[in-house]
């Protein structure tokens, strides 16, 4: 996974759900448009080097009481 593609949509993937935290959401649908990210995100794939950190603090977010649901848009 790059940094360019698939890592720009992590971090937008990332803020968003800072942004939703620090507003006090605790239901949200995240759309994404890579099949990469969700596969990522699902646990699906191993993560890499460069999006591994990135990857587990999504997850451990996620993780919380939170009702999250990602899902795929083409």
């Amino acid at each position: 996974m790059s940094i360019d593609g698939s890592g720009g949509k992590l971090w937008g993937v990332y803020e968003g759900l800072c942004l939703a935290r620090k507003i006090g959401l605790v239901a949200m649908e995240v759309n994404i448009d890579s099949q990469a990210v969700m596969d990522s995100l699902s646990g699906s794939k191993t993560c890499c080097v460069v999006g591994c950190r990135l990857i587990n603090s999504i997850r451990s977010m996620i993780n919380t009481n939170w009702q999250v649901v990602f899902k795929h848009s083409y």
